[in-house]
């Protein structure tokens, strides 16, 4: 029934609702005394005249109950829209990311807002909690918390839960993280570090050395490099497909493979025995752990020196210098372009500059170390 309102000169505690009503009162008892009408009945009251219902009234307190149960229905506990926030976002994020979310969550965030609402966390609750960890000295996480605190909140206030979001000026008002770039050597350094990979010996140290070759050929990062399998190498293409739920850009990625890293790879597939994973665990049929290239590099004595990503840096650095296209070196490293307008135009791979750089580079490590592709016979695991 459509909704009608009362019009009269003579003001009332009540609302009207087209509702079905328990009760009935006549339309000229309504006018004569609407306000004894309203405190005498707290039920759903219809009004009738000539025998026919005209609409129906209750009691301003039934609308304000109403009123209420709306405000208790667009209540939700922030740790409630966390987990619903993450498991929309899984699908966008790596493995690794959500995991590591999920894992702050429980370990940092859940046991600290129990059970508040999002709509009773203050700027002081969030900041005692950001000032807490900056007391311990970790700085970098505590800027990580107050990051997926300042998203949930950005989702309530899409949900229509709250409408302001206080996180980005906590962040203003606490230590900030220092950058620190990845350790790498300089250039005139580069023969020194392939000649000690090639002399690289320790308990099943094989494995390790070839991954670290690999590296040094491709540039990827560490992640993209030990979870490869062997589906995703084309060696009669003579590419390297990483599959885009591997790519931190979220997209498919080549890598040209050079003469020498095609070498590397058949000596590393006679080697492991393994057909699912490029560089396998030892005893399990899962990957290398990433620690036991950085603890290689310790052991070289490039601790604070030299990091698994700093062959990234190093790479771009010499290409760089002997004049290769900056978009193609980028493409290569699969960078993300940070002009957002630049970034949705320039669609274009530079495969053919990609070949030629990355056996250039191939060229390049195998002139300063000239046994750094061992072409021995190799026995198997």
């Amino acid at each position: 029934m459509k909704q009608m309102k009362h019009k009269t000169d003579t003001k009332s505690n009540f609302d009207i609702e087209t509702i079905n009503a328990s009760k009935l009162i006549s339309y000229a008892a309504l006018i004569k005394n609407p306000e004894l009408i309203s405190h005498a009945f707290d039920e759903k009251v219809g009004v009738i005249k000539n025998d026919k219902i005209l609409f129906y009234i209750m009691p301003k307190s039934h609308n304000q109950e109403k009123q209420n149960q709306k405000i208790i229905s667009k209540q939700k506990l922030f740790n409630d829209l966390c987990l619903e926030y993450f498991q929309i976002k899984k699908s966008e994020w790596s493995p690794r990311h959500y995991n590591e979310k999920i894992r702050r969550y429980h370990t940092d965030l859940k046991n600290y807002f129990k059970d508040k609402l999002i709509q009773d966390i203050s700027l002081d609750d969030v900041l005692g909690l950001i000032k807490s960890y900056q007391a311990r000295g970790v700085i970098d996480l505590s800027h990580r918390l107050l990051s997926d605190i300042g998203q949930i909140f950005d989702y309530a206030i899409v949900m229509n839960l709250i409408d302001h979001n206080f996180c980005p000026k906590i962040r203003k008002a606490i230590v900030q993280k220092k950058v620190k770039g990845h350790a790498c050597i300089n250039e005139s350094e580069i023969e020194e570090l392939l000649l000690k990979i090639c002399s690289y010996e320790n308990a099943r140290s094989d494995i390790i050395k070839l991954a670290l070759k690999f590296m040094v050929l491709t540039f990827v990062r560490v992640n993209e490099l030990l979870n490869a399998r062997w589906s995703e190498i084309d060696m009669e293409n003579s590419v390297w497909i990483i599959p885009a739920e591997r790519m931190k850009i979220r997209r498919e990625h080549h890598v040209p493979l050079s003469s020498q890293a095609k070498e590397l790879i058949n000596e590393i597939k006679e080697y492991t025995n393994n057909n699912e994973y490029v560089f396998p665990h030892y005893f399990y049929n899962k990957p290398l752990k990433s620690n036991r290239l950085i603890y290689a590099l310790y052991k070289l004595g490039y601790k604070n020196k030299m990091t698994v990503h700093g062959f990234r840096a190093l790479a771009s650095s010499v290409l760089n210098n002997n004049c290769f296209n900056p978009d193609a070196i980028e493409k290569q490293l699969a960078h993300e372009e940070e002009n957002r307008v630049r970034r949705a135009y320039n669609r274009a791979e530079y495969m053919d500059t990609r070949i030629e750089m990355m056996q250039w580079w191939s060229d390049y490590v195998s002139e300063k170390c000239p046994s750094f592709i061992n072409k021995k016979q190799m026995n198997l695991i």
